[in-house]
């Protein structure tokens, strides 16, 4: 953690000051969490955050001998010790099944979480990369195998891209449920338009039957970015700049009919020139086909004035047709009461109704979502809080007709 937290503070204190640095974490258990977005060259509020980081509480262990179910199963004088011997085994052998299954159900929620990026992604027009500083995923969450062999698990016996054999020359099989995560995860930020770069900050050994360097080297390799390691974190985040220091934009029309997907192949002519870039392309989906989170950008995206804002003719700003503070006695807090006139086009329709609030310091975002028929008027309540602006969008779902209004 302490290697990690260097390598981030590096990448933000030695950037130029015109890039923008979205900090988030991610955590198997505790999913994917914004921290900090920094401008302008202005990163200590990132790095206070970064630097108040933990690890993670949630554990597992192999070690079954602490098990009550070991005590029982030793207890000599109530079992005879070949039948104990057997049980033991067979304890071993749930034991171990059952904590395979849990770290497999953490790997797939760590990787989940993180494809939730590609929907941030996506509302960014600038070019961007996705830094993942991590020690990876462990060797031993790959194999396929459940019947555990005595000596092997969690061993070097599992590439991800063909399979390793033991050193009695028996393969063991690739857990392609396993390698899909990984793959989903590629996709993901690859669909957002982004490239992975992933970078480990453990001091990695060839013996570690833990190491998680090839899940990162997978997954940027497939993403079309670069893997970086090593002992010297300066020698890192300098090669890190390096290779980020200069791009190029290509814009291309694809002949006939796209497909939904696309896989993206770039290269070039000159020799010793190395490419990085996504592998991956993915059509924007109508409005009416987004699931509810993308609908929810889709609105942030309009009121700050983003590519999806621009749609010609379909996105308007609109003033409130009235505004009333209120305050409630039981509670004591203030709020504020809007009505919005409704364009006719838009009437008698069951219309997506947004609530924004956008943290003007922090960068924090609150959205609800409501479905509702309108007339010629909607109106709609919001807590007053400081130090926020907040917004109403609704949008018309099949022509993707737009009004938004600032509530001040």
């Amino acid at each position: 953690m302490k290697r990690s937290k260097k390598i981030a503070e590096g990448l933000l204190t030695k950037s130029p000051p015109g890039d923008t640095f979205i900090v988030l974490l991610n955590t198997p258990a505790g999913g994917l969490k914004y921290l900090a977005t920094t401008t302008n060259g202005n990163h200590e509020a990132a790095l206070k955050l970064i630097r108040k980081i933990k690890m993670p509480h949630e554990k597992w262990s192999r070690d079954i001998f602490q098990s009550r179910e070991y005590d029982n199963f030793t207890d000599f004088g109530l079992r005879d010790p070949a039948t104990v011997s057997q049980s033991l085994k067979a304890l071993q052998n749930q034991q171990l099944q059952q904590e395979r299954w849990r770290y497999q159900n953490q790997v797939k929620g760590y990787t989940q979480s993180l494809g939730q990026l590609k929907y941030a992604l996506s509302m960014i027009s600038k070019p961007k990369i996705v830094y993942l500083i991590s020690e990876g995923i462990a060797k031993g969450a790959f194999r396929s195998d459940l019947s555990e062999k005595e000596g092997n698990w969690g061993k070097n016996y599992s590439a991800l891209l063909k399979p390793e054999k033991t050193a009695k020359d028996d393969a063991i099989p690739l857990n392609m449920l396993m390698y899909k995560y990984l793959m989903d995860v590629v996709k993901a930020i690859n669909y957002g338009g982004s490239v992975l770069y992933t970078i480990n900050p453990v001091r990695i050994k060839t013996d570690d039957e833990n190491v998680g360097d090839m899940s990162l080297r997978t997954m940027a390799g497939e993403s079309g970015g670069r893997h970086f390691a090593g002992s010297n974190i300066d020698t890192v985040i300098k090669e890190v700049k390096k290779n980020t220091a200069a791009y190029y934009e290509l814009v291309f029309s694809v002949k006939g009919v796209p497909d939904d997907r696309m896989r993206v192949d770039v290269q070039c002519k000159r020799p010793g020139v190395v490419i990085n870039t996504l592998t991956h392309s993915e059509r924007e989906k109508p409005y009416l086909g987004m699931e509810p989170l993308k609908k929810k950008l889709f609105a942030l995206d309009v009121v700050n004035g983003g590519s999806w804002s621009r749609i010609a003719g379909k996105v308007v700003h609109i003033p409130l047709a009235s505004r009333k503070i209120m305050k409630d006695e039981k509670s004591g807090k203030t709020y504020t009461r809007v009505s919005v006139l409704v364009p006719k086009l838009m009437q008698a329709k069951a219309l997506d109704i947004f609530s924004l609030w956008v943290g003007r310091d922090t960068g924090q975002v609150d959205i609800k979502l409501i479905n509702r028929v309108v007339g010629n008027n909607v109106s709609l309540q919001f807590e007053r809080r400081n130090n926020g602006d907040v917004y109403v969008v609704m949008v018309e779902p099949n022509d993707v007709y737009c009004v938004y209004s600032q509530i001040k």
